[in-house]
């Protein structure tokens, strides 16, 4: 009877907080202190969001609601972003690199195909910056072997000084 009891209050004590994070999901768009919520809960916030996120038709939503997963810095989260890398809308594969980078040291390969690859100058550029945070050497020295249009010749220049500049200040420590 005590086991019952337990089982039922716990599902109740769940319903409520998924209630509770619907709330918070929806403001999230159009009420800055709405993320709040998801902090005081990270692991449950992180699994949430990924649910939510999993049917998101709105670019913009997933755009922030990736972003907030990065700072979340939910347990297996990178895993589950990598897929958001590839999205049809580049303010979702810019969040998507940027979080995996908050998230995972382990990313160098995905990096480096999208600092090479991918079709948005920014998303390309923020990959660049990503492997000036967490990659090696080799990686400084790969970015400056970067296909460089004429177009974004500028910009993917500064993205890879922002990048070096990172990595010298982060190896220097």
């Amino acid at each position: 009877m005590l086991l019952l009891v337990f089982i039922v209050s716990g599902s109740a004590c769940q319903n409520k907080q998924t209630k509770e994070l619907d709330a918070a999901y929806e403001k999230l768009f159009t009420d800055d202190n709405a993320a709040v919520l998801f902090f005081q809960h990270p692991e449950v916030s992180s699994q949430y969001l990924l649910k939510k996120i999993s049917y998101e038709k709105e670019p913009m939503k997933r755009a922030i609601t990736i972003n907030l997963l990065g700072w979340l810095k939910g347990k297996g989260v990178s895993k589950e972003l990598i897929m958001y890398t590839t999205d049809d809308n580049w303010r979702v594969r810019f969040m998507a690199i940027d979080s995996i980078v908050k998230n995972d040291n382990n990313i160098i390969t995905l990096l480096r195909n999208t600092a090479k690859n991918d079709n948005d100058i920014r998303v390309r550029g923020r990959a660049i910056m990503g492997l000036g945070e967490v990659g090696t050497k080799e990686d400084m020295v790969f970015i400056k072997t970067l296909p460089q249009g004429k177009d974004n010749s500028i910009k993917i220049g500064l993205f890879i000084e922002r990048a070096e500049n990172t990595f010298i200040k982060r190896v220097d420590k």
